[in-house]
């Protein structure tokens, strides 16, 4: 992916290259923006203190910064179906908050590992026959004993696609659609948000990030009903609930 997409910024840049016929499915325009979103999914889910995981996460932001200023702010690109401002309203910034909250929970625990034992030699005094005793090396298989250890939401089956599902729904909070069936895509949203149920409960547990995930596609669950329901605003939006807030506590 990443070479195909070098070629098509190499030629876009006007170099003489060799002539190299790529399948459909490389040569397609949409195909450097959904490579750019891949590798940021995958910086993300790598993401932690070290240099190699950070070279990931400089890199994804280089490549999807410039895969957005093409494809999105030109003029003729799908930035024409997107309203980030309207992602920001409503029952969409719960929408917002609930599947970022889903994404932040995959940083926390959500389960561990059993513990396990493991050989050595023991250096004991003892009989060794013919009458004598001394010192020899016995082994052991129980000799230590290795304690488990936490293991966070990107650690389980399948997490890579749960993350990416989240990234789409952070999208199509700012998705308008220009003519067509605007409930298609409320569909695939629902879809998208039944799957990430479903993981979260063949994964749930006892753990903060279990219930910090439940939460939030609780969360996103309202949202889209109430959208669904043609409700762009409503009493249990965010902008409602935190004005609520501050009466109360003002």
């Amino acid at each position: 992916g990443g070479a195909a997409v070098a070629v098509d910024e190499l030629r876009a840049a006007g170099r003489a290259l060799p002539a190299v016929k790529l399948p459909r499915l490389l040569a397609d325009p949409l195909f450097p923006p959904l490579f750019a979103a891949l590798v940021g999914v995958h910086a993300f889910h790598q993401l932690r203190v070290g240099v190699v995981p950070l070279l990931w996460a400089a890199a994804a932001f280089l490549l999807c910064w410039d895969q957005f200023r093409k494809t999105l702010l030109s003029p003729g690109g799908f930035g024409r179906y997107l309203d980030f401002a309207q992602a920001w309203r409503g029952y969409r910034r719960n929408l917002l908050l609930g599947a970022g909250l889903c994404l932040l929970s995959l940083f926390l625990t959500w389960g561990e590992t059993s513990g396990w034992l493991g050989g050595g030699y023991d250096y004991n005094y003892r009989y060794q026959g013919d009458g004598e005793y001394g010192y020899q090396y016995d082994y052991n298989p129980a000799k230590y004993y290795y304690p488990g250890f936490e293991i966070s939401g990107r650690n389980q089956s399948f997490a890579l696609f749960a993350e990416a599902m989240l990234f789409a729904l952070l999208l199509w909070a700012a998705y308008r659609p220009a003519g067509g069936d605007p409930r298609r895509a409320d569909r695939v949203a629902l879809g998208l948000a039944g799957l990430l149920a479903l993981w979260g409960l063949a994964n749930a547990a006892p753990t903060a990030g279990v219930l910090l995930f439940l939460a939030g596609i609780a969360a996103v669950h309202h949202a889209l009903w109430k959208l669904r329901r043609g409700e762009a605003e409503g009493p249990h939006d965010a902008a409602h609930l935190w004005a609520r807030l501050r009466r109360r506590t003002g």
